[in-house]
């Protein structure tokens, strides 16, 4: 089967990744992973410090970590995919953060500030275009903002969900999230390792038994629920 991580960030993009997406390739490379999709933060604070530039500049340094990735999993023989991490607004302070598998460069320049949308606007979106929408650590109580709690988002508005999140500083209370699933088996069940550095990296991934040579596939094979979860540690 081939083992890919779901959830990994990038120095290039993400301010809080601090492995540079070159050497995280060659890092999963090294693992045995087969292929990595880069699911860098896509939020307020990231387009805010560059809201000067013209849309399309934009996301073209949105997309830079994924690039770099991209063209040293091309040396190496490892398969790069993208996705995003998207973290709506929200006056209130939520921080829930979300797995969006699918979109496509040109729904990016389309479709610009998806973070100014909510669950429930941009639900009908991704089901139009065919994309997975999915919640990241539903249940994590973030170390650095306790203030600021997560919850688990109305799942008629997901496709599904991370049941088990390998950030080794953050208390994602992954069995809570798997209590949650056996209640909502409707949802798509993930594994990823959250990857922010290098003592992080592939503590998680999702195995499939068909080829996977696009997002497309990893869609398609989610869907079908012919995947594994894979998990080396009982992180909580």
């Amino acid at each position: 089967m081939l083992r890919f991580e779901m959830h990994a960030h990038t120095a290039e993009t993400s301010d809080c990744g601090k492995i540079p997406a070159a050497h995280e390739v060659a890092l999963y490379h090294q693992k045995g992973y087969d292929g990595i999709i880069i699911t860098d933060h896509y939020f307020k604070s990231f387009f805010q410090e560059i809201a000067d530039l013209p849309w399309p500049e934009q996301v073209n340094r949105y997309l830079a970590g994924y690039r770099a990735a991209k063209a040293e999993g091309d040396k190496l023989g490892l398969t790069v995919l993208w996705g995003l991490e998207l973290r709506f607004d929200d006056a209130n302070g939520c921080v829930n953060d979300f797995l969006v598998y699918g979109p496509t460069e040109q729904d990016l320049l389309d479709n610009p500030h998806l973070n100014r949308m909510t669950p429930a606007t941009f639900s009908p979106l991704a089901r139009q275009k065919g994309w997975l929408f999915c919640q990241a650590h539903p249940f994590r109580f973030p170390a650095y903002r306790p203030q600021a709690p997560y919850y688990m988002e109305d799942p008629s508005l997901l496709d599904g969900m991370e049941v088990y999140n390998g950030h080794p500083n953050q208390p994602s209370h992954n069995p809570q999230a798997m209590a949650f699933h056996k209640q909502h088996p409707e949802l798509i069940p993930l594994a990823g390792s959250d990857v922010h550095f290098e003592s992080g990296a592939g503590r998680a991934a999702v195995l499939f038994d068909g080829p996977v040579d696009s997002i497309q596939d990893i869609i398609r094979q989610l869907r079908a629920r012919t995947h594994t979860l894979w998990v080396t540690t009982s992180q909580q």
